[in-house]
């Protein structure tokens, strides 16, 4: 802003400073309770992260997780605001490790009450196993899913919440966990049953994330003890990504890679290397079997390569044994001498 500008914007608040009330004051410089001045809503959203974070981190803990999210893809949201959501819950998985053995992810998008819609279902029984991996989670599943219109038929998306969760079949080990994604203006129903139901009767645990002009109280009525802690009110829908952003950890470990069908890579690995999904990261790469290292892709010098053993190379017989079936393999490449080498322990 410039000098100029700064000015003006000055100006403005000192005249309206003189011509308010101690009420219009409040307004202006957020006082609390105790009178003490109140952070501008720029840190909003930083508290609010901090809290967020907390959650996250004890769910990560919790070890095996089932993750229901509930987004909201009515008229009242739009279409822009709807993939903000989206966005929003990428960046929440980015903290988890996805796979049928560690946190399972069910994504619900919900309007009218014909257009509630399972989108991602990783916890129901004889779901196919090759799409319970993090890989086909954000690259296929969560891309494919479509913004709809309509009403806000909330209570109909926790119904379908109670059905997967509510499953005698579903594993009662695994730490059950919701997120409802919405405006706040529910319609169709009273959603506040459905979600005691599932809260004391399934012992869920319930996030509620709204807009500060949607019915906030609904929403922290539906949401977990403590209120605070498990509902996150703010100003617009793309403070829902920041949000996220704040809540992510930086002491991820490496996660599991988890074997796939080789057509998941498009055919890039080598005859040695397995096509395998990152548990953590999402996404493929090429595993070297043990003893070897490298890309594992079909591209010169980017393959499989076989580790050297901790003794040392003496001589090109060796060396040739190592790294190529047969002398007609050699051809013309050049084998250094041992010196050359390094050795690994």
């Amino acid at each position: 802003m410039h000098f100029s500008q700064r000015l003006l914007a000055m100006s403005a608040l000192c005249l309206r400073l003189a011509c308010s009330t101690s009420n219009d004051f409040e307004e202006i410089f957020p006082i609390d309770s105790a009178g003490r001045f109140e952070p501008a809503d720029d840190s909003k959203v930083d508290r609010l992260g901090a809290v967020l974070k907390r959650g996250v981190s004890r769910l990560r803990s919790q070890g095996r997780v089932d993750l229901v999210f509930l987004v909201d893809s009515s008229a009242s949201v739009g279409a822009q605001n709807f993939y903000n959501e989206i966005k929003f819950i990428r960046k929440l998985l980015a903290d988890f490790a996805v796979s049928a053995e560690a946190t399972r992810v069910v994504i619900v998008t919900f309007s009218s009450v014909d257009k509630v819609i399972r989108q991602v279902d990783h916890v129901t029984p004889n779901a196919t196993a090759t799409r319970q991996n993090k890989c086909s989670l954000l690259e296929v599943e969560i891309p494919a899913i479509s913004y709809a219109s309509g009403g806000t038929y909330t209570l109909g998306a926790l119904n379908e919440a109670l059905l997967v969760l509510g499953n005698p079949e579903s594993d009662p080990a695994a730490r059950r966990s919701l997120f409802l994604i919405t405006d706040g203006y529910s319609n169709g129903g009273d959603p506040r049953p459905a979600a005691n139901a599932l809260k004391h009767g399934l012992g869920v645990e319930l996030f509620t994330f709204g807009i500060r002009n949607g019915n906030v109280k609904e929403l922290r009525a539906m949401a977990s003890e403590p209120v605070d802690e498990h509902c996150f009110i703010l100003d617009s829908f793309e403070e829902f990504e920041a949000l996220a952003r704040r809540a992510l950890h930086e002491d991820l470990p490496p996660g599991e890679f988890v074997a796939q069908d080789s057509s998941a890579c498009a055919g890039i690995c080598d005859s040695r290397a397995t096509c395998s999904c990152g548990t953590h990261t999402g996404q493929y790469r090429c595993i070297c079997p043990p003893g070897y290292f490298g890309f594992g892709r079909n591209v010169s010098g980017d393959g499989c390569l076989r580790k050297f053993i901790s003794s040392a190379i003496y001589n090109r017989e060796e060396a040739i044994s190592l790294f190529f079936s047969s002398e007609s393999d050699l051809a013309e490449t050049f084998v250094p001498k041992c010196s050359d080498y390094k050795v690994e322990p």
